[in-house]
């Protein structure tokens, strides 16, 4: 399993800009309604598969990551959004990060990029806990 290191949301859903430290420790978002708790998951979501669930399934025609991902200031610039995640690899391996903009949310730029750290995104990506959370 990874750890969180660290998190850089830029004008994502509701946030403008935002960094956390979570130092590999265990973190609990909280706040009253509309502060942006579900932005900060929906974020590492992102980070980790390209996709924000809660954007997808019943009830939810027409919604898109690229379209209503975006802070509403930045909807018609998606370049604008974007995540970057700083991780631990499982093992108390090395540090990575992972960047993803909105315009492109399929396509993650890892530091470093080898195969290793690739297998690890690939294997959360087919988490079969990520498809039970999908409402059906």
């Amino acid at each position: 399993m990874i750890q969180l290191e660290s998190i850089r949301i830029r004008n994502f859903r509701g946030i403008r800009d935002l960094e956390l430290n979570f130092g590999s420790k265990n973190f609990v978002v909280q706040g009253p309604n509309g502060s942006g708790k579900s932005g900060v998951v929906d974020a590492i979501e992102f980070a980790l598969c390209g996709t924000i669930s809660r954007l997808t399934g019943p009830g939810t025609a027409g919604l898109e990551t690229r379209r209503h991902g975006p802070h509403v200031d930045f909807r018609d610039n998606p370049r604008e959004g974007n995540v970057s995640l700083v991780a631990r690899l499982p093992g108390g391996g090395a540090t990575l990060t992972i960047e993803r903009s909105l315009d492109r949310p399929k396509v993650a730029r890892f530091a470093p990029d080898d195969p290793a750290t690739r297998q690890v995104f690939d294997r959360l990506a087919r988490h079969p806990l990520r498809d039970q959370r999908r409402p059906r």
